[in-house]
């Protein structure tokens, strides 16, 4: 996972991700990619709502969409009741529901 997602380089050979190369078009890939670390980098001091909203801008989400793409991961996360709270006061078990609607609310290919 970690030479799917960039975060590493391969010691030899080659990935692709929906027809692009991981480091020849690294920024395609993860905007192709839905991940979910074991530790979900979310921003404490943002609201949930907040945090989605900003995270699928930053994977190209167009703004026509935007609305209905947050909404959905808000929805299949069950995070509707605390889409208004800080990230930082959630449990962790909501924080881990938090970084899993970020991995899905671009609608990723992968």
């Amino acid at each position: 996972m970690k030479i799917i997602t960039g975060f590493m380089a391969p010691t030899s050979g080659t990935a692709s991700v929906a027809g692009f190369d991981v480091f020849e078009n690294p920024i395609e890939v993860k905007k192709r990619i839905g991940y979910l670390p074991e530790t979900p980098p979310v921003y404490g001091d943002m609201f949930v709502r907040e945090y989605l909203e900003y995270a699928a801008k930053l994977k190209g989400v167009q703004r026509k969409d935007l609305t209905r793409l947050v909404d959905r991961a808000l929805d299949k996360t069950n995070l509707g009741s605390v889409q208004k709270r800080l990230i930082q006061n959630l449990s962790k078990g909501f924080r881990q529901r938090v970084g899993l609607a970020q991995a899905i609310v671009s609608d990723p290919d992968v």
